[in-house]
């Protein structure tokens, strides 16, 4: 099940628009946790059903909350969203899920079309509004960083995904980002908040995200990652290695082309068939 993870605040109407598109072209259970601020005076006229709201203290950073959000959550799938976002493709949850077969693993992350750039100018579009397993978040050890005010939020997973190559791009699915700079929304409170309005926050956030210490936390968190994709890949080999012992006869087609898989895979163990190459992201002041 996928777990939509959406901070929000001073959108009741933008969220219950977002909340509706999904609802029309999901295929799939789909679960929506949303982290609202405590001071937010529109908290009453947001929508109730089948949503579940987590109140956090006033002044929260708001790259951390979409992690407060995943620890309410029940599904393997998380997707970093938010409230001036629309599905805009039907059965988008299903092509995801698809989508993540190819990390047997369970380590990994998905993103598609936002409707900023064209479907087929990766990599020089920046991924948004991305989707992790339980996995990776866990090896990570949080779904976004606790960190900065604005924006970095999904930068940061991205880049540790990107470093080990396991990230992966659907191109004919999209998920429209309706942000005032694209001529999409008119400018709210809510983006006042942020670093698309203030140049403050914006190069602080780029200092922070720059900084020595916090290079070295993601570069921990990668050493993580890569560690559970080598425990995996040596996890596999053990049981391809208990098959081949046994009655190589007895093997079905299946466990054959696994075999067949395994022989030709990358060093994380699996094939990756259209993966995302690591891209540094441009550093700007």
């Amino acid at each position: 099940m996928i777990s939509v993870c959406v901070p929000t605040r001073g959108r009741p109407q933008r969220f219950a628009e977002m909340l509706a598109s999904l609802r029309e072209t999901a295929e799939t259970e789909v679960e929506v946790i949303a982290a609202v601020d405590e001071d937010d005076e529109t908290r009453d006229a947001y929508p109730t059903d089948g949503v579940e709201y987590v109140t956090v203290p006033a002044g929260t950073l708001q790259s951390g909350l979409w992690d407060v959000a995943w620890q309410r959550a029940h599904g393997d799938i998380a997707m970093h969203a938010d409230d001036d976002i629309m599905f805009r493709t039907h059965g988008w949850d299903t092509a995801v899920l698809t989508e993540f077969e190819a990390f047997p693993d369970g380590i990994g992350g998905v993103f598609t079309a936002n409707g900023q750039h064209g479907p087929d100018m990766w990599p020089i579009v920046w991924p948004t509004h991305p989707f992790w397993t339980r996995g990776f978040v866990e090896a990570v050890g949080y779904l976004t960083p606790p960190h900065f005010p604005s924006w970095h939020a999904e930068h940061w997973p991205v880049q540790i995904a990107q470093a080990v190559g396991r990230l992966r791009y659907v191109p004919d699915i999209l998920i429209e980002h309706c942000h005032f700079t694209l001529g999409k929304a008119e400018v709210d409170d809510t983006y006042l908040r942020g670093a698309s309005t203030d140049k403050w926050i914006e190069i602080e956030g780029q200092r922070l995200f720059w900084s020595a210490e916090l290079v070295a936390e993601r570069e921990e968190q990668i050493a993580r990652v890569r560690a559970r994709i080598d425990a995996a890949r040596a996890s596999e080999a053990r049981r391809m290695r208990k098959l081949l012992a046994g009655d190589e006869r007895a093997l079905t087609q299946a466990q054959r082309q696994g075999i067949h898989d395994i022989a030709r895979s990358d060093n994380s163990g699996v094939l990756f068939r259209g993966t995302a190459p690591y891209v540094t992201p441009r550093r700007t002041t």
